[in-house]
């Protein structure tokens, strides 16, 4: 795990559908955490695209059903 923490190795879809099975949330929800985390830019109030990145992941976050 440390080896995708630290971006020494990128997560393949195989890699992302077993966390997000884990965590029972959409492999989406996985990736855009992902971005939040790689390009820290995105989490400024001011970013429009962290924004809608924001937006995203607490509507991906949210229990169906």
């Amino acid at each position: 795990m440390s080896k995708y923490e630290t971006n020494r190795l990128g997560l393949s879809l195989p890699v992302i559908e077993k966390i997000a099975g884990a965590l029972e949330l959409p492999p989406l929800f996985v990736v855009l955490q992902c971005l939040k985390h790689r390009y820290p830019n995105l989490s400024k109030p001011d970013s429009k695209a962290g924004q809608i990145l924001e937006r995203l992941v607490r509507e991906l976050s949210k229990p169906t059903g």
